[in-house]
């Protein structure tokens, strides 16, 4: 591991990738400059350097996090959290479930997602679009219910992340820009309706290895 920003930098540059994935600031506070991006960039002839992003749950050593959120550390919400905040993911510590489809969750994201745009990213790299599977669970039937009603607005789970990842394609193109859109997994979506004008390609994990 690089011992500083600067080697980071040095350290990417010199890298064979053609697209590198880094999350948007070097130790969650400091921020790649638009310089640093683009010696990253310049290390290789087309390469593409994408920001990670997380929509589908709240991760609580971001920014936007509020301690009061889950003061007592028990996995699940406090009184004064958010209404679109669920539960831990038992599987990853400090990762939360939201409902992405709120508009409050929402403009976290999008808010987050223009100062990524500011720094001079590529594009994103967008993690647990496969939130809908979450909300498709049935605990009744012990099964998953594809296309799953969501109470909270008529849609499906999946017609919902689909508008969400719209919105974020909507962001990105602003100012004439073009910037590229990879979400990770959630591959079920490619049958859904506009899914795939709305991006530039797929990341899926375990295709080579399990788990």
């Amino acid at each position: 591991l690089a011992k500083s920003q600067a080697a980071a930098v040095q350290e990417l540059a010199r890298s064979d990738r053609d697209l590198i994935v880094i999350d948007a600031a070097y130790d969650g506070t400091s921020r790649w400059t638009k310089r640093e991006l683009d010696a990253i960039r310049g290390g290789k002839e087309g390469r593409l350097v994408a920001c990670y992003l997380s929509v589908g749950e709240a991760e609580d050593y971001r920014t936007y996090w509020k301690d009061q959120w889950d003061a007592d550390k028990d996995g699940l919400p406090d009184l004064n959290a958010p209404k679109f905040l669920n539960a831990e993911n038992p599987d990853w510590e400090g990762n939360y479930k939201v409902k992405y489809w709120a508009p409050q969750w929402q403009e976290i994201i999008l808010k987050e997602l223009k100062l990524i745009v500011e720094q001079g990213f590529d594009g994103v790299y967008l993690d647990i679009i496969d939130a809908f599977e979450f909300f498709e669970y049935d605990a009744r039937s012990d099964d998953w219910i594809d296309n799953r009603s969501n109470p909270e607005t008529g849609n499906s789970y999946r017609e919902d992340m689909v508008q969400w990842v719209a919105k974020i394609r909507k962001a990105l193109n602003q100012g004439g820009k073009s910037l590229w859109l990879i979400p990770q997994n959630g591959e079920a979506l490619v049958e859904s309706k506009g899914y795939l004008d709305l991006i530039d390609a797929i990341g899926a994990e375990d295709v080579f290895t399990n788990g």
